[in-house]
C-alpha cells in the first residue's frame, strides 16, 4: 500500500511527463505550421499568385506585430522598482 506522499509524488511525476509530452507535440505542430507557411510564401513569390501573396502578407504582418521590432520603436523604459523602499533610501 502506498503512503499519501508516495501517491502524490507519483501523480505529480505523471502530470509533469504528460505536460512535457503535450508541450513537445504543440511545439512540433507549430514548427510544421511555420514550415508550411514558409513553403506557401516561397510558392507565392515564384508563381506570382495574388491570393497566396495576400495570405503571406497577412501572415508576415501578424508575425511582425507579435515579435518583430520596427527600426523607429523607442526602447522600453526600465522596469519600476518593486517591494518596499529601503529604510536608508530618501525620496527625491
Amino acid at each position: 500500500m502506498l503512503t499519501l506522499f508516495e501517491y502524490l509524488r507519483r501523480r505529480a511525476f505523471e502530470a509533469v511527463i504528460d505536460g512535457t509530452q503535450d508541450a513537445l507535440e504543440f511545439l512540433e505542430s507549430q514548427k510544421n505550421f511555420d514550415q508550411s507557411e514558409a513553403a506557401k510564401n516561397a510558392l507565392a513569390h515564384r508563381s506570382g499568385n495574388p491570393s497566396l501573396q495576400d495570405s503571406s502578407r497577412q501572415t508576415n504582418e501578424v508575425h511582425s506585430a507579435k515579435g518583430g521590432a520596427a527600426a523607429d520603436d523607442q526602447p522600453l523604459p526600465p522596469p519600476r522598482r518593486r517591494g518596499r523602499p529601503r529604510k536608508n533610501e530618501t525620496k527625491s
